[in-house]
């Protein structure tokens, strides 16, 4: 079992805000947060995935796996120190994100050819975003900053763990959530590439099959599941996608 040690650091907020964005005050506001029931800013579960994510790769000479499970089982608060866990049991392929002795995520790595999705009748699109070597500039600096020792994603690519926080923001924003609600957490994602996406593609999340209802095992609470598609508008493909599901405490914000 190898790993490595980390302590969450400013910029972890900082540049991940790029591609996620900055409107959930837990991540970003110091005296929400401080007032919330964490008492302190949490990580986006997005942004953690992907330094573990970008730290395993950069191990292994950034071969990208097809598929990537992520569990997001509980948080990471602003200082902790965690410890990056890459486990391989019978024939599993796996890296488990530890803070003390609580396991905040685990990620599961496939290399199986997946099937491409098939779209709804009916879907939400969003806007869509240009990944420029700007983007690329921004990652390697977080990343190598993090983990001064692991290697650095091919050039004019753009690596999926900063696809997978740009694809959180861009469905964020699109308000996703149709009842009011005091708080949006991450709890799965189950995410397919197809293809590596170049420095300078223009995309956008296309959202399927959403389901809201009510948690049955977490009363005040809702859980909203859907399928989520990365579209290139360059090369008019799929180049990616995710089974996504989130929890949402019920009520008004502040």
């Amino acid at each position: 079992m190898k790993h490595f040690s980390y302590r969450i650091h400013d910029r972890d907020f900082v540049l991940n805000s790029i591609w996620e964005g900055s409107g959930d005050e837990l991540h970003y506001n110091e005296i929400y947060a401080r007032n919330s029931d964490f008492g302190a800013r949490i990580l986006s579960g997005i942004a953690l995935a992907s330094l573990s994510v970008a730290n395993r790769m950069g191990q292994t000479g950034w071969s990208e796996p097809r598929q990537a499970k992520f569990s997001f089982e509980s948080v990471v608060k602003s200082g902790d120190h965690i410890d990056i866990l890459s486990c391989c049991k019978q024939g599993e392929d796996a890296l488990e994100v530890v803070v003390g002795e609580r396991r905040a995520m685990r990620i599961v790595f496939g290399q199986e050819t997946p099937s491409t999705p098939k779209r709804s009748a009916t879907y939400r699109k969003s806007k869509g975003r240009t990944f420029t070597a700007g983007d690329r500039q921004a990652f390697d600096w977080w990343i190598s900053s993090a983990f001064p020792q692991v290697k650095l994603a091919p050039p004019n690519i753009i690596p999926w763990p900063l696809l997978a926080s740009a694809v959180s923001g861009l469905i964020g924003r699109m308000g996703i959530i149709s009842v009011p609600h005091a708080l949006l957490v991450n709890r799965f994602n189950e995410w397919n590439f197809f293809r590596s996406v170049e420095c300078g593609e223009t995309l956008h999340a296309e959202i399927h099959d959403v389901i809201e209802r009510d948690s049955v095992s977490k009363p005040g609470w809702g859980v909203w599941s859907a399928r989520v598609l990365l579209v290139s508008n360059t090369y008019n493909d799929i180049a990616g996608n995710s089974k996504w599901i989130c929890m949402f405490k019920h009520g008004e914000d502040g």
